[in-house]
């Protein structure tokens, strides 16, 4: 039992204890308590930074959050809680990280200062069920010289709490309240997003005794467990991108060290590593920075499959560490010079391109020569020669433990061709046909078309020509005209008049974007081809059979239009021309969902009530969102069967006393519609 309020009284007993415990910790391992204590760790959004945060919050001295389940330290009996030294602790976690309060009952004050009289807590620490590592801190109420000590050595896996932690303490109504909070950045590799456990134990030194909540100083076995409540959809996402953010920003500050120390700063700089091995480590990660600029927006999965890059960017110091030993050891074993291989294109202009590789410590540079040997120029690109006669390529590559490769060489002659490129032509059918007719061109050289989407083949439905342009690879153009005559038409003259008409507003009384253009050419002349516009936009083209003088007559679906007005026309074509009809005019007024209305049945005005939406007639939505104090709380999921009545049930559960206001909104391809707020009141 201790004697003094003195710190030094504390740390001594503290040490000895220390001492003592781990002569002890084997044993007590080997007879770890079956029963251990389990505090259950809960989702919190209140800001719970400070002591007196606490104090004012609903955990306080609430028996459903507070822990008093503490024993003596050196008897183990149990201590009834709401004494005069009473501990207790809370514990909640956010999408920032693990929030700890320590509330130490003091009722004496120091004479001197009139300041209570200062405790200590010792904290240990395993995140997850292991005995080691572990990490241990003692906390002085007054704030003044916490110490880490860190079971463990240091590395990716290990990281320090000390420089990671925030610790807040103060005097509270009562005695001492002690803030710890553990950024999740700190422990990134192990977050409990899943309802893990972690070991946990915290031991309170008074000035008149010692409390446990299981256990002595590093008895691992007999820590007790942190249960963390695991998180909805949206709370592990909150939490994931809460580490993405600070995973990324570790990242540009380490990239932007790293660069100026093995760079940029004269004493310390060393190109060749940089380059080759630094640099593309840090341009690989800058592909994610679209991803990271979209964060908020991304959905559950899409966070999921960017989280898991963030244990990458939160150890680049440590992939740049591993490299460099791997890197130096390279160097010191490599006494073969790299090998450098040239690829020589076979088409104008003719290209070198310089490929080399080395087995161990890599490529550093390839050079090339165009004066054998007498000048040399990085090589960056393949070199490209259009100039006619014979150019000789001097080429080697050194490594990063400097070794020269022997100069190669390599001869490519080039001849300029004059002449432009021609091609043939050949028709799937030449006799007398009712059908189409398709002409394929053939160059007599690689060449590339220029029109007709690149394609080398065109299909025509009535005669007609049509003109195929291309150009070689030394940029001659050519072109070659395919005609058509042998397509027979039962037409003597113009196609009969086409007239269109619509049914948007008689298939489900709604002028929606979703409707039926249809083209009827009563009697005449037939078409052979059809190409409907779309405000003066071609939107379809097809082919019909010609039988004139009988009716013609085809259906163009239009579907997924925004409010607005569409204008369409139809042309018919066939061998004598084309004839055009009239404009038809198209006015979209319901594409965006019906209006939604809300209501409730909270008449007792209690915690426990429904949302009910109803959108009585007119345009579906898709996707239902319902809205609580502007927060996104549903999401349901419909079928659209416009003009048909709508209706979902939101059920809401245990709500605090206060004012509640919610909004829906329903959504489809055309936008989204919102409900009026309506208020929920909520008394008891």
């Amino acid at each position: 039992m201790l004697k003094k309020n003195s710190k030094l009284v504390i740390l001594l007993l503290a040490l000895a204890l220390v001492v003592s415990g781990l002569f002890q910790v084997k044993a007590a391992d080997a007879a770890e308590p079956t029963n251990k204590k389990v505090y259950e760790v809960t989702w919190a959004t209140e800001d719970l930074s400070t002591p007196m945060s606490w104090v004012q919050s609903p955990y306080f001295n609430n028996p459903l959050y507070k822990e008093t389940r503490f024993e003596n330290y050196n008897n183990n009996a149990p201590i009834p809680p709401g004494g005069t030294r009473e501990t207790g602790f809370y514990m909640v976690y956010r999408e920032d990280g693990l929030y700890m309060f320590f509330q130490s009952a003091e009722p004496d004050t120091d004479p001197v200062t009139g300041r209570l009289k200062e405790n200590w807590l010792e904290l240990y620490l395993t995140e997850g069920e292991g005995n080691a590592p572990y990490h241990q801190m003692i906390v002085p109420t007054s704030g003044n010289g916490i110490e880490y000590y860190e079971w463990q050595t240091e590395h990716r896996d290990n990281r320090p709490l000390e420089g990671n932690v925030h610790v807040d303490t103060k005097q509270i109504p009562g005695g001492w309240g002690t803030v710890i909070v553990i950024p999740w950045e700190t422990v990134y590799d192990k977050l409990p997003l899943n309802g893990e456990n972690w070991k946990f134990n915290v031991i309170r030194w008074s000035p008149v005794d010692g409390q446990t909540w299981q256990g002595q100083v590093h008895q691992t076995g007999r820590f007790n467990l942190l249960h963390f409540q695991k998180p909805t959809t949206e709370q592990r996402m909150a939490i994931q991108k809460n580490v993405l953010t600070k995973a990324w920003n570790k990242l540009q500050s380490t990239s932007d060290s790293l660069t100026e120390y093995w760079s940029e700063n004269a004493a310390t700089s060393e190109l060749p590593f940089y380059n080759h091995i630094v640099w593309p480590l840090i341009e690989a990660e800058s592909t994610y920075s679209s991803s990271i600029s979209q964060l908020a927006a991304l959905n559950a999965s899409q966070t999921e499959l960017l989280f898991d890059n963030a244990k990458r960017w939160m150890e680049l110091r440590y992939e740049v560490d591993d490299q460099r030993q791997q890197y130096l050891k390279n160097i010191l074993m490599d006494h073969t010079a790299p090998v450098t291989t040239a690829n020589v294109s076979s088409e104008q202009p003719i290209t070198v391109t310089l490929t080399a590789s080395d087995d161990l410590s890599g490529v550093a540079e390839t050079v090339y020569s165009l004066d054998n040997g007498t000048t040399w120029q990085p090589y960056t690109s393949p070199l490209v020669f259009d100039q006619e006669g014979q150019h000789v390529v001097s080429y080697r590559s050194i490594d990063l433990a400097d070794n020269v490769e022997t100069t190669k060489t390599v001869t490519v002659t080039v001849t300029v061709e004059n002449e432009p490129p021609t091609a043939t032509v050949d028709y799937s059918i030449t006799t007398p046909t009712t059908g189409s007719v398709t002409a394929t061109i053939t160059p007599n050289k690689p060449v590339t078309i220029t029109n007709n989407g690149g394609s080398n083949s065109f299909t025509f439905h009535v005669n007609g020509s049509y003109t195929f342009e291309f150009v070689d690879g030394a940029g001659k153009q050519g072109s070659t005209t395919a005609v058509v005559t042998n397509i027979i038409s039962n037409s003597n003259g113009l196609p009969g008049t086409p007239v269109l008409s619509n049914d948007n507003g008689w298939d489900t009384g709604l002028l929606d974007g979703n409707y039926n253009v249809k083209m009827n050419m009563w009697s005449g002349n037939n078409g052979k081809v059809y190409k409907l516009y779309e405000n003066d936009v071609l939107i379809e083209t097809g082919v019909l059979t010609e039988n004139s003088p009988n009716a013609q007559s085809v259906v163009t679906a239009i579907t997924g239009k925004l409010n607005g007005t569409y204008k369409y026309y139809i042309e018919l074509i066939n061998a004598y021309g084309t004839t055009k009809s009239n404009i038809m005019t198209v006015n979209v007024t319901d594409a965006t969902p019906a209006k939604p209305v809300l209501s409730h049945d909270n008449w007792s005005q209690g915690g426990n009530y429904k949302i009910n939406m109803n959108m009585w007639w007119g345009t579906n939505g898709v996707t239902y969102h319902l809205y609580e104090n502007g927060v996104l709380i549903d999401t349901q999921t419909f079928s659209d069967q416009s003009p048909r009545a709508q209706s979902a049930i939101t059920t809401i559960s245990n709500k605090a006393i206060g004012t509640y206001e919610y909004r829906a909104e329903l959504v489809n391809y055309a936008g989204s519609t919102s409900s009026e707020l309506i208020t929920v009141n909520v008394t008891k």
